[in-house]
């Protein structure tokens, strides 16, 4: 079996030295964002309001996990603000107590499930939700902050052309990608990104599923806590010294969550941090050649 690496452009293997693909570093001079472009540097933070749907911690994580894998030399701050059964106005009254501090970039709004009350339309219900949700992006844009209302992410193609004919078992750290894979097919492209082969993947696994712990494990109670203190702001309104004893007893979990998360975001960000890989191209199965015909006499 022959080696391909012989027959890989200079350039190509010095790409694949690099490790270019998942896990790449892209400096900051190398393009040019354009005007509104949506980018989260080095510090920056991004923060989630609304309803259950943001309380569950799901799309937010995929967000995230974009963000940890793609940018992993970045430490960029996620701040997950949303309470179960909230509308624009629990919002806005949690605020000043919840976001402004953070001194977010950006604070994503996805709301009107309770908004709407779960009713048929009506103008006067649809006028408050717009009213509402107007007041919110007003006090986002107010702290200087970007809102961003709710409504694929880049492959990791490999392309290998010049390959002498057959089918090409394809390694990576040593680790089979799976089956050979024809030289026309590595000519024109095979994607990697849903490959678990992969040492990328199972890399950006790991990250993912820390992630995932830190949602459960911190992320979600500090939620949770924070739905409790909007149901103690209810309950002791008008009662200033009732509510400060709740919150007096309920800052010291609150502490021991958020030191919790920023414990996981610092394992995450070391876990995200790119490797190099040593990719293998080995023909397996060279291309039978055509039989010659026997000439007639």
């Amino acid at each position: 079996m022959n080696s391909a690496s012989g027959l890989l452009p200079r350039n190509f293997l010095l790409l694949l030295g690099l490790g270019f693909l998942t896990f790449s570093r892209v400096p900051a001079a190398a393009a040019t964002p354009k005007e509104n472009a949506f980018i989260l540097n080095d510090g920056d933070t991004m923060a989630f309001v609304g309803d259950s749907i943001t309380h569950q911690c799901l799309y937010t994580q995929y967000l995230e996990d974009f963000f940890y894998t793609r940018f992993p030399e970045r430490r960029i701050r996620f701040h997950n603000a949303g309470v179960g059964g909230d509308s624009a106005a629990d919002v806005l009254a949690r605020f000043e107590d919840e976001v402004a501090p953070l001194k977010p970039k950006y604070v994503t709004v996805l709301l009107g499930m309770n908004d709407g009350r779960y009713e048929d339309f009506k103008p006067e219900i649809f006028a408050a939700y717009a009213a509402g949700v107007q007041q919110t992006l007003d006090r986002i844009k107010a702290i200087g902050a970007t809102p961003i209302l709710l409504s694929p992410t880049s492959n990791e193609m490999l392309r290998v052309s010049g390959l002498a004919p057959g089918s090409y078992e394809i390694k990576i750290d040593g680790r089979s990608l799976g089956k050979p894979i024809a030289h026309t097919t590595l000519s024109a492209k095979i994607e990697l990104q849903a490959n678990e082969n992969t040492p990328q993947y199972q890399q950006a696994l790991q990250v993912a599923l820390l992630n995932r712990e830190r949602n459960d494990q911190a992320v979600r109670p500090l939620r949770d806590i924070r739905a409790k203190i909007k149901g103690a702001r209810n309950k002791f309104r008008g009662d200033t010294a009732r509510f400060a004893e709740f919150m007096q007893t309920t800052q010291p979990e609150i502490d021991r969550l958020v030191k919790l998360a920023g414990d996981y975001e610092d394992r995450i960000h070391n876990a995200a941090q790119p490797v190099a890989r040593h990719y293998e191209i080995t023909l397996v199965t060279p291309a039978a050649r055509p039989t010659p015909k026997n000439k007639q006499r």
